[in-house]
């Protein structure tokens, strides 16, 4: 269907506005790391990507998404882009030395995004790190008013993004998430704007 193809132009002037300062805020925190390299799962148009790469850090996106990684390839040639499963990652094992995840998590089924978790754990170097952006239960007046504004962009997403987004904030968002998987947390940031928050961790028993 031809609007398929018009994704990638919509998600860039509709929604990558808001969130852009979330992604820089993330790469300030991977140069403060120092990190060398980071993927960047289900990166949609590749902005994190350019933005890591301006730094000095090299970055790799994946994402199941063939238009987007069109768009993103036409937009910096210079980054390499995969075409895979965030589910089934097509790296080897304890090769990667950071991981993102930037609003990639909280529209997927339970067990897909446990999956997920699992595969970037044991694609990453021993100690090696985290960072996840995604959403949370509102907690004071902002953050819910946050949560409204959000759920419009997750609304017109379609249906099944929708219900997954609502039922993964109803379960505790992120912070949940995080306790789930035994993240161990070293810095995180909330956005009462976004109603999310965002985390740089390690996986505990890694």
């Amino acid at each position: 269907m031809w609007i398929v193809n018009l994704y990638p132009f919509i998600y860039s002037f509709l929604v990558e506005p808001f969130i852009k300062a979330w992604k820089q805020r993330l790469t300030r925190w991977h140069v403060e790391s120092q990190s060398s390299c980071v993927v960047d799962v289900c990166c949609g148009i590749g902005r994190q990507c350019e933005f890591l790469m301006k730094n000095g850090i090299k970055a790799i996106g994946l994402d199941l998404d063939v238009n987007f990684l069109r768009y993103a390839k036409k937009r910096c040639p210079s980054i390499p882009y995969v075409c895979g499963d965030a589910a089934h990652l097509p790296f080897k094992l304890d090769r990667i030395p950071e991981v993102q995840f930037s609003l990639g998590l909280h529209d997927k089924s339970p067990q897909i995004r446990n999956r997920m978790l699992l595969e970037a754990q044991q694609a990453l170097v021993p100690k090696g790190g985290i960072t996840i952006l995604d959403f949370e239960q509102p907690w004071n007046t902002l953050s819910m008013a946050g949560f409204y504004f959000v759920s419009i962009f997750e609304f017109l997403a379609g249906w099944e993004h929708f219900k997954q987004s609502r039922l993964f904030i109803r379960r505790g968002g992120l912070s949940k998430l995080a306790k789930e998987h035994n993240l161990a947390v070293i810095k995180n940031h909330l956005s009462e704007s976004g109603c999310s928050s965002m985390i740089r961790a390690n996986f505990g028993t890694k």
